[in-house]
């Protein structure tokens, strides 16, 4: 006698799991749940990709703009695909070394992009529970970041140092460090301070979507909280956009010349208290090395002295000449690029191995370091994707969730945040709604 018996799975609650697990990753991690912990992410977001790509294939999208984001995430994947082949051509290594250390790269730096399709099976349902779930995630995320910079400026900030350590987050120039606004540089939920500010931002675009103003106050603070310069700016940009689409035109203007103004102001005081050697408002001194010293990257490679950012050596050419020299000499491979880099493994084990001719040359800038690995196709589909379109929709729609991939490329400019999971969670989330969903099903908030 054949038995058959019918297994039904709650996906939304699946992926509210997920996301939990997700959420509070760090904590698991700290506690000494680090591998496990890893197993059980990787395992249960794998799962729902695989599940999605299944309904993919059985569900009409009726959105026509998706084809954009289709574009981009079959280019990500055939490449990362095809050079598991060419590598093991190019390097002296078994088939399955360079499959692992392909495995690696996809599982830490590449799956991120693949977020927004674990939402396809919710094509069709009430998005509300999902969203209240969403919405009580990242406030909980505020509130811990705002806790954490609270309870480490009334002196426990030696509790957080030794709870992360665990999680492998910390490095020795961390402990005790502070920014030019003598804030600690804090890590929250997501586990660096330079991104948990971006992160923020989003939470910000959320609060704006829903038109919350309480918690759109806590996500500017949180912003602040964090220390982050590169969210400072994703900040101001947000900003800019919110009064360019509402056609506060004038008020435009006004901010832009003043603060611009302002900024030459603070450059000029800061140069003329170095050439006096002087030591006064180190804060503000620290806060204009640190954009200075972005762009002095570009072009030259610079070794700091002591703990004094105004001092520092100049040792060899910057990512950016580099990257440039690199396409000069090899033009043929401007179109597609290079080829992986394996950016997420240390450099110091890369070099122990036969990949270690890879190494990737914008290593301080993660939007060379795309351009390098995919080449101009790459770049400009990632553009189209996380710029072009959301902006044009942005316009149109009037709908602040199209700020969310649009400060994700502008966090491209320095760090690469494509490989935090709970931050991707909400890019992708943000991303799905925009390419997948029809305009007039996503009402509710705006």
């Amino acid at each position: 006698m054949l038995i058959i018996k019918n297994y039904q799975i709650n996906y939304l609650n699946y992926l509210i799991i997920t996301i939990f697990f997700i959420t509070f990753g760090i904590l698991f991690k700290s506690i000494g749940l680090k591998i496990p912990f890893v197993l059980l992410q990787f395992g249960l977001l794998v799962i729902a990709l695989l599940y999605s790509i299944v309904c993919l294939s059985c569900t009409k999208i009726e959105n026509n703009n998706v084809l954009i984001f289709y574009l981009f995430i079959l280019y990500i994947f055939i490449y990362n695909f095809l050079y598991v082949f060419i590598r093991y051509n190019e390097v002296d290594s078994s088939f399955f070394d360079v499959l692992y250390y392909a495995l690696s790269e996809f599982r830490l730096s590449t799956i991120g992009y693949f977020f927004p399709l674990i939402f396809i099976p919710l094509i069709n349902h009430n998005l509300e529970k999902l969203e209240n779930s969403l919405f009580i995630i990242i406030k909980i995320i505020v509130i811990y970041t705002l806790l954490e910079q609270f309870i480490s400026l009334i002196g426990f900030r030696s509790f957080f140092e030794s709870f992360y350590m665990n999680a492998g987050i910390i490095h020795s120039n961390q402990i005790g460090m502070k920014s030019g606004l003598g804030l600690y540089r804090i890590w929250g939920l997501i586990g660096t301070p330079s991104l948990l500010g971006l992160f923020h931002v989003i939470t910000l675009s959320y609060f704006l979507y829903k038109k919350d103003s309480t918690w759109v106050l806590l996500s500017i603070l949180a912003v602040i909280m964090s220390t982050s310069r590169s969210a400072y700016l994703a900040l101001l940009i947000v900003f800019f956009l919110y009064l360019l689409i509402n056609r506060k035109y004038f008020m435009l203007t006004v901010i832009f010349v003043s603060l611009s103004l302002l900024l030459f102001s603070m450059f000029e005081y800061v140069h003329y208290l170095e050439d006096k050697n002087s030591m006064e408002h180190i804060g503000l001194q620290k806060f204009i090395w640190g954009i200075e010293g972005y762009f002095l990257l570009l072009f030259k490679e610079i070794d700091y002295i002591g703990t004094d950012a105004s001092i520092y050596v100049e040792l060899q050419r910057g990512d950016l000449i580099m990257l440039i020299d690199y396409f000069s000499n090899n033009p043929m491979e401007i179109l597609f690029g290079k080829g992986i880099t394996y950016m997420f493994i240390h450099s110091n084990i890369l070099n122990l191995t036969p990949f270690s001719q890879h190494v990737p040359i914008g290593g301080d800038y993660y939007i060379l370091t795309f351009f390098e690995q995919y080449g101009i196709v790459g770049l400009i589909l990632l553009i189209s994707t996380y710029i072009i379109f959301p902006f044009i929709n942005l316009i149109k729609s009037k709908n602040y969730l199209n700020f969310i991939p649009i400060m994700f490329f502008v966090s491209l400019m320095h760090y690469p945040p494509q490989h935090v999971k709970i931050l991707m969670i909400f890019v992708g989330y943000a991303v799905w709604k925009i390419y997948f969903l029809k305009n007039d099903q996503d009402k509710e908030y705006t």
